[in-house]
């Protein structure tokens, strides 16, 4: 299975370290150029930027779109694809599964990542060990198998609405989404919640940037539109709890700490 790797050409330490990952870990890979943040707002009409549930940051905006364009590779390929952000970790237990996931039936997405926060599983795994159903989670968009039936769905979520990347991913309930456990991947910055080495410098655009003043809201009923929407959205994220109440439990993922000790030997 390839991996489709986004990457800013702007941060080529990045690019230098997913070539020794994916490498090292023998996955087949592609760089997917991520949007910019200048060039992101211009490429959707001011009023679709406006039809999430708060204004959008530019850099947000930027992720949105470059995550919406390996959507786009996976339905052109129709096969599923590893899609990565450039600081994601992988664990060395990654390759096997992507072997293993050839006999899987009945998913859209797989999400490898853990950003230390309870998730909402079904109690049983299926299909294989350490695969669980994924009823609810907030946030994490570094590392997700998707397959061709996902990337459909996600392309026409975001055609109609906007949104942040991982939000419009785990607030999509209409895919059949599901989640390792161990998790099998990891985000630069949550490498200290695990004690595990960190190669790269942890930095985020998106928490550093600020909302555009042409986004901001221009009126109360434009404010309280988002207002409306984000009341919706907190209703919606309700269900998956109430309906699987009794199948269902809210835990913290675990890591493989030694999984991810090859890390340590990259020399940047």
């Amino acid at each position: 299975m390839k991996a489709l790797v986004i990457n800013l050409k702007t941060a080529p330490e990045r690019r230098k370290f997913q070539l020794y990952q994916l490498k090292e870990l023998g996955i087949e890979f592609e760089f997917s150029d991520a949007e910019t943040a200048s060039k992101a707002p211009t490429l959707r009409s001011e009023e679709y930027w406006m039809t999430g549930v708060r204004p959008l940051k530019d850099t947000e905006k930027a992720c949105l779109i470059s995550h919406w364009n390996c959507w786009n590779k996976i339905v052109k390929a129709n096969e599923p694809m590893l899609v990565l952000e450039d600081d994601a970790f992988l664990s060395i237990k990654t390759p096997q599964l992507l072997r293993a996931i050839k006999n899987l039936t009945g998913i859209d997405i797989l999400n490898l990542e853990t950003r230390h926060r309870r998730v909402l599983l079904k109690k049983s795994p299926e299909q294989l060990s350490g695969l669980y159903q994924l009823l609810l989670n907030r946030d994490g968009a570094a590392a997700y198998l998707l397959w061709p039936s996902g990337a459909q769905k996600m392309i026409e979520k975001t055609n109609r609405k906007a949104g942040i990347a991982d939000a419009m991913l785990w607030t999509s309930f209409e895919l059949h989404a599901y989640q390792m456990n161990p998790a099998l991947a990891l985000q630069s910055d949550k490498c200290e919640n695990y004690g595990i080495s960190n190669p790269l410098e942890t930095r985020s655009s998106i928490a550093t940037d600020e909302i555009h003043p042409r986004d901001k809201p221009s009126g109360r009923s434009e404010y309280f539109k988002f207002r409306f929407r984000r009341f919706l959205e907190q209703l919606h994220l309700a269900q998956p709890m109430v309906f699987n109440y009794f199948s269902s439990e809210k835990k913290y993922l675990e890591i493989v700490k030694d999984d991810f000790d090859y890390l340590a030997k990259y020399k940047g």
